[in-house]
């Protein structure tokens, strides 16, 4: 079975800060998601693809901060994720 790991395009250009990025880089297919702002460049390798997607400006930090403020976050995430970190309580502080 392959392990994929989809980025934004800013994560992807951390990756390398990342606790075992390098370890990432090796056991993952990525795909990385362009996002506005931050161009992906040189150096990418065999294991990570770009992904051409129309832009969705939806971001973790935004999420984080819905959740926060107790608005909704059904449309932004997969049922069961959304299930999950509403059970777990998470990102409430």
């Amino acid at each position: 079975t392959e392990l994929i790991l989809i980025l934004g395009g800013d994560s992807f250009q951390n990756l390398s800060n990342w606790k075992d990025g390098h370890r990432i880089l090796k056991e993952f297919k990525i795909l990385v998601y362009q996002r506005k702002g931050y161009d992906v460049i040189g150096g990418i390798g065999e294991s990570v693809n770009m992904i051409e997607a129309p832009v969705i400006e939806i971001s973790s930090t935004m999420i984080r901060s819905l959740i926060r403020k107790g608005s909704c976050i059904r449309y932004y995430l997969p049922e069961k994720v959304r299930e999950e970190i509403e059970r777990s309580g998470l990102y409430k502080k």
